[in-house]
């Protein structure tokens, strides 16, 4: 799941941003979002977390030169078992099923810690009295950052915090002693904070992910709306061929490429014959009809990887042949004519029994020696207009790098080798 698949909407209002609930349909995205904030925690702060265990033992072998240092050996057993059992815990941490249940374990090991700690500083009470007195405040700054950076959320930060005030808690009541009591209430008003912290942490955050699900669902639709508009802006709304424009462009990426690779290009510019009568005749509707027809014909025809058919202006057509010669030009443009010839579409507007037919003008270069491409338009527009004034339904061949068209009937197919890459030709594209 992603959040641009998301299927309920996830639109956000002022008045909804105090809600703490994620959509159920979002639970499953929550987590992994939550996981990845663990993650991120893990990989940039495990230094930190080792250099404050470090400092914890450095002031735990301090106490060894304490004149009262051999009482204060449970402190450095505390600190030592606290480190084992943290560096463990941080070790583990980097597992991906430790990240996913971060919320189950942290607060075992966080009530452990805190056990080990106050039951170490218990036993050096009875030796040295003031050691009481820092012991809570060692113990409450610990609780107080340790909780804070861990990120739990508010169920398991209570359940942190019940577990580290269980260590000291039956002590604090059997002993009538107030350090105890003032201990107990300032663990107690540390983690009520806490928990106000966490709870507020936690509602960021939900507010957070619907924003970030909002944001990219937004963005996913605006993605998309972009895509259409820019089918709507290369594509011919009728027949779906690529447009003019979308044909400039193209043009203009094959040009560049042929004088890179030194390859021939190629441009047929195709023209239905007598289609105003048509449209007089049947109508705009079936003239519509009429284009896509010769549309699709002429794609399914000039189907080979990199070629581009596109409508030209009204019943004109075009299309971009690269690595193709003239000889290659020359055959494509006569199987054009074969197709719409099999077709046997009937012309309205002529006499009885007329067919639509096509008049097509080529032309061929190759660009390393003729830097302007609209120069090979104009070669296969003065072509086609040969081929219209010598009685249409033909083809109409611009020599090679030349602008002087000649004329070249095509009642039937020749039998040429084909263009450059076509299927069943030996030659290489």
């Amino acid at each position: 799941m992603t959040w641009e698949t998301v299927q309920e909407p996830a639109a956000l209002s002022l008045s909804s941003l105090r809600l703490l609930r994620v959509p159920t349909s979002l639970l499953p995205l929550y987590r992994i979002y939550c996981i990845g904030e663990v993650r991120e925690l893990i990989h940039r702060w495990w230094f930190l977390f080792c250099l404050v265990i470090a400092s914890l033992n450095l002031m735990a072998f301090g106490t060894l030169t304490h004149p009262f240092g051999t009482a204060y050996q449970p402190v450095l057993m505390s600190a030592l078992s606290t480190t084992v059992l943290n560096m463990g815990a941080l070790a583990f941490s980097f597992r991906p099923v430790a990240q996913v249940h971060w919320n189950r374990w942290v607060p075992a090991v966080f009530a452990i810690t805190v056990f080990l700690q106050i039951s170490c500083n218990l036993a050096v009470d009875a030796a040295d009295p003031g050691h009481l007195v820092f012991a809570i405040q060692i113990t409450v700054i610990t609780c107080l950052i340790g909780l804070y950076v861990l990120q739990l959320r508010v169920r398991a930060t209570v359940l942190a915090a019940i577990g580290g005030g269980m260590a000291f808690m039956p002590t604090a009541v059997s002993t009538a002693s107030n350090a105890y009591w003032a201990f107990l209430v300032s663990y107690a008003s540390v983690c009520t904070i806490l928990v106000i912290c966490s709870a507020v942490r936690d509602e960021r955050r939900r507010v957070t992910f619907m924003l970030a699900v909002t944001l990219s669902q937004q963005n996913a639709r605006m993605k998309q709306i972009n895509r259409v508009l820019e089918v709507q802006a290369l594509r011919d709304p009728l027949t779906l061929l690529r447009n003019r424009r979308a044909f400039e462009e193209q043009l203009h990426q094959e040009w560049v490429r042929a004088m890179r690779q030194a390859t021939p290009l190629s441009v047929l510019m195709i023209d239905i014959d007598h289609f105003k009568q048509y449209n007089d005749h049947a109508g705009h509707p079936a003239g519509d009809r009429c284009l896509l027809t010769v549309a699709t014909a002429l794609s399914e025809t000039i189907r080979r990887p990199g070629d581009c058919v596109a409508r030209y202006g009204g019943e004109e057509f075009v299309a971009l042949l690269p690595n193709t010669d003239a000889e290659g030009a020359l055959h494509v443009a006569q199987q054009c004519l074969q197709k719409i010839d099999d077709l046997a579409l009937p012309h309205p507007g002529l006499e009885q029994g007329a067919r639509v037919s096509l008049s097509i003008g080529c032309a061929s270069t190759w660009p390393e020696f003729h830097r302007d491409r609209q120069a090979l338009v104009k070669w296969a527009d003065e072509a086609l207009y040969v081929a219209k004034n010598n009685g249409r339904h033909q083809v109409a061949q611009a020599p090679s790098r030349t602008s002087r068209p000649k004329q070249l009937t095509a009642s039937a197919p020749a039998a040429c080798p084909g263009r450059l890459g076509d299927p069943g030709t030996d030659l290489a594209r």
